[in-house]
């Protein structure tokens, strides 16, 4: 049985790492000439592989999570609209459906098949809840343009950058967030970022691996997050596969039978 707060913990964390691919070709072997470059250098590098579409269908992602030496295995299909909505459906390993979300910029919704109930709320209701920092926005972005995430709307020290084995490392902060980035100096991909919320005793810490190219986007195939909290730390390991490209019709029919938690 999943409870909900670990419900919502799993829908974060999944969105914030869905990027998937299909249609594998090689790896990326371009070559950085510049040892030396300033933020907005190393902005522009990045959002050159920014990934936008117009619909996206993701099928059979496989997600493990560990925590107090307890290790639990997902499946996870999802359709979105981007700028409208996003749908995500958890299943066990045995492909049983757990539960059912529908986000959009306004609301999270979701249905918890285990307890047959359902919860509608705003994104200040459920982080009030849950104690877990959610934006529509921040989510879309992690789902179709993960490079542009980071690097977008913040405030970049004023310095230039030298890469150290490898890797371009800086910090940025924002009013939510303070940000430590490893990035390749190479292929400008994104290696490492670790997020530490302000307001929140939470750390997390995500490994992004295995760049793989998806027509002519660079997108991590293998994604590890550490979620550190005051009293636990969550192991989110997260592979995709089956991602297409194409128009989707997204809703969430809630049974009449089911009790609605809140409000």
């Amino acid at each position: 049985m999943i409870s909900n707060s670990r419900f919502i913990l799993i829908v974060y964390f999944f969105l914030i790492f869905a990027v998937s691919a299909c249609s594998i070709t090689s790896k990326t072997e371009v070559s950085s000439e510049k040892t030396v470059l300033s933020p907005e250098e190393i902005d522009v590098q990045i959002k050159k592989n920014a990934l936008n579409t117009a619909g996206i269908v993701i099928n059979g992602a496989k997600i493990k999570i560990i925590q107090n030496n307890q290790t639990q295995r997902l499946r996870a299909n999802l359709k979105s609209i981007p700028g409208e909505s996003m749908l995500i459906s958890l299943s066990s390993s045995l492909g049983i459906e757990i539960a059912r979300a529908l986000i959009t910029p306004d609301s999270i919704r979701f249905i918890d098949r285990i307890n047959r109930n359902y919860l509608i709320g705003s994104y200040s209701t459920v982080a009030s809840i849950y104690n877990i920092p959610v934006d529509y926005k921040l989510l879309q972005d992690a789902l179709f343009d993960l490079q542009s995430l980071y690097f977008q709307s913040f405030h970049y020290p004023t310095k230039n950058y030298k890469p150290k084995d490898g890797y371009f490392q800086f910090f940025k902060e924002d009013h939510q967030i303070t940000y430590h980035f490893k990035i390749d100096q190479d292929n400008f991909f994104i290696s490492r970022v670790q997020l530490n919320f302000h307001n929140l005793p939470k750390i997390i810490t995500l490994d992004y691996s295995n760049y793989t190219k998806f027509d002519q986007f660079f997108i991590p195939m293998d994604i590890s997050a550490t979620i550190s909290d005051q009293d636990k730390t969550i192991q989110v390991n997260i592979n995709y596969s089956d991602m297409r490209i194409e128009p989707v019709q997204i809703k969430l029919i809630v049974p009449s039978s089911y009790h609605r938690i809140y409000p």
